[in-house]
């Protein structure tokens, strides 16, 4: 039987950091020891107390001995995540930040801090999994595109709306009716709802097949499409290029991390 988190008795000595995805809408976090990370949990943060949600997730556990920290839900979430861990478990998180290089993947950010920490993780656990080139799809609350030279270079990147966000902005400043969510995604919508979801799904599916055809020419040789997020596996289904789904690459690229940082 596996361990978990809860299993572990206060002071048994075992070495269990904690890694932590921070996402705009969902918090995830799982349990890293013998150099693999355990079952990945899954609350949604939007609209609540960050102390609400700490304590439905941790309240009562033993205290990780180390806490690996993806955050792009901003400062004041930053601030609420700190303030509770120090005042439950009297640790210092640690928060990942993008660098100029690290786990053999260059930074293509002319100011490598601003790439989102997020991407950077995707970028170092992509590199380190495949050692190819790839483009790399994260579909959640907002998309981003990024493309990764064989040799770890970041060629640059894109970011857009995700397919709900795209969808959201359409219907807040127009008068369009706001109709059930499509379930299916044909090219030319015959309604409503139709009409508005295909639009957001195949845009960003053409987006993903432009920058693969073109980057395909400019790195001269094939280049490995990996998708990733909530809508990965939807948004594969429109594509006309071949892809594979790699759940969770921001907590892999903690994982990198965490035995680094792991004695």
């Amino acid at each position: 039987m596996r361990l978990t988190l809860a299993d572990i008795p206060r002071g048994s000595g075992i070495t269990t950091p904690m890694l932590l995805d921070i996402g705009n809408t969902n918090l995830k976090w799982c349990l890293f020891y013998e150099g693999r990370f355990d079952t990945i949990h899954s609350v949604s943060h939007r609209d609540r107390s960050f102390s609400d949600v700490a304590d439905e997730c941790w309240s009562g556990i033993a205290p990780p001995t180390d806490i690996i920290v993806s955050n792009v839900a901003g400062h004041a979430m930053h601030g609420a995540l700190q303030q509770w861990v120090q005042d439950n478990w009297n640790l210092e998180p640690y928060f990942v930040e993008a660098h100029d290089c690290a786990f053999g993947v260059k930074n293509g950010y002319r100011t490598p801090g601003q790439l989102g920490v997020d991407r950077w993780l995707t970028l170092i656990a992509v590199h380190n999994r495949l050692n190819q080139s790839a483009c790399i799809v994260d579909c959640g609350t907002a998309v981003t595109i990024d493309v990764l030279q064989a040799d770890g270079l970041h060629k640059g990147g894109l970011i857009l709306p995700g397919f709900n966000l795209m969808r959201e902005s359409l219907l807040d400043r127009t008068h369009i009716p706001r109709v059930s969510v499509a379930l299916e995604s044909p090219l030319l919508g015959t309604d409503t709802e139709t009409a508005v979801a295909s639009a957001s799904l195949h845009a960003t599916a053409a987006l993903i097949e432009r920058v693969m055809d073109y980057m395909s020419v400019q790195l001269n040789g094939p280049i490995v499409l990996v998708m990733t997020g909530s809508d990965a596996p939807r948004m594969r289904t429109l594509l006309k290029v071949e892809s594979q789904v790699i759940p969770d690459l921001v907590i892999s690229g903690l994982a990198l991390i965490a035995r680094e940082r792991t004695p």
